[in-house]
């Protein structure tokens, strides 16, 4: 090795400190186009053209870090005492913790984590927040539960402990399946001409004044089966002029008949229910005067 006084630098070999006679060496060691250093003989940084190795003298990626589980790999702080980041050699994530319980894809909050300009937050153990007092999905993080709230009224609420689960509106205690503790709205349609009703509607309302009118019920299918139909003749014009209104059960039954409900008067309405593949049932029916 030789030393060139002008420029203070080697030719080759590797810088030792001298005294350093305890344990292993301390050392630089200068490599083929590599540098490590080595604070007690294991290298603990490493560098190469185009990647650098902490705790390893092989990186795989244009920084490598390697450790035991045990140790937290990488740290971020604002200040001695306050942990902002910390990534452990277990694959564990913490913000605001240096102990992080959970693996990296959960991560693990000791505070709430914020995003100030989307108004979007997460409350420890509390759920997702949208809004300084609107809570938009909440958990309490014992039960298998999903609150949707606004200004803290629940709007909806999804109870999985329950077998099957129950849903609530406007509720957190749900004693049937689906409750709801306000009104229910549905969709109401008018037809003047000849449809084929479908998944969008529910209340139907025939004007047969300008003609005779036809409403055909969908084809009956087990994965339908519970889904209702109200179906009324309601004319703009008195009697509607002679014409009639016909629910058409497109190849299926009605009450176990194969034949369509005609001659429906005016103000007149059917409920019906399709009961599977074989077709509908009535369970309401109403004639007008």
């Amino acid at each position: 090795m030789s030393y060139k006084f002008s420029t203070g630098s080697l030719r080759q070999g590797d810088i030792y400190y001298e005294d350093d006679r305890l344990g292993a060496s301390t050392y630089i060691d200068f490599g083929q186009d590599t540098i490590t250093l080595r604070p007690s003989g294991t290298a603990t940084l490493y560098a190469e053209d185009g990647a650098v190795g902490i705790g390893t003298d092989t990186p795989t990626a244009n920084l490598s870090i390697s450790g035991s589980d045990s140790a937290n790999l990488l740290e971020v702080r604002s200040d001695s005492n306050v942990d902002i980041i910390s990534v452990s050699g277990s694959g564990k994530v913490g913000f605001g913790t240096t102990a992080p319980a959970v693996a990296w894809k959960d991560f693990d909050f000791s505070g709430p984590v914020a995003i100030t300009d989307g108004n979007l937050f997460f409350d420890n153990d509390k759920g997702l927040r949208w809004g300084d007092s609107s809570v938009l999905l909440e958990g309490d993080g014992a039960t298998e539960q999903l609150i949707i709230k606004a200004n803290s009224t629940t709007y909806f609420f999804l109870d999985g402990d329950a077998s099957p689960g129950k849903i609530g509106l406007g509720t957190t205690s749900p004693g049937s399946n689906l409750q709801t503790s306000g009104s229910v709205g549905f969709n109401v349609t008018s037809f003047a001409t000849n449809t084929t009703l479908n998944e969008t509607h529910h209340v139907a309302v025939a004007d047969c004044n300008g003609g005779s009118v036809t409403l055909t019920l969908p084809v009956a299918t087990t994965a339908m089966a519970g889904r209702q139909y109200i179906i009324k003749r309601a004319d703009s014009g008195g009697s509607g002029g002679g014409n009639s209104l016909t629910i058409g059960r497109n190849g299926k039954t009605i009450d176990g008949a194969g034949s369509d409900l005609g001659s429906i008067e005016n103000g007149t309405s059917h409920t019906l229910i399709c009961v599977g593949s074989s077709g509908w049932i009535i369970v309401d029916k109403y004639v007008g005067i």
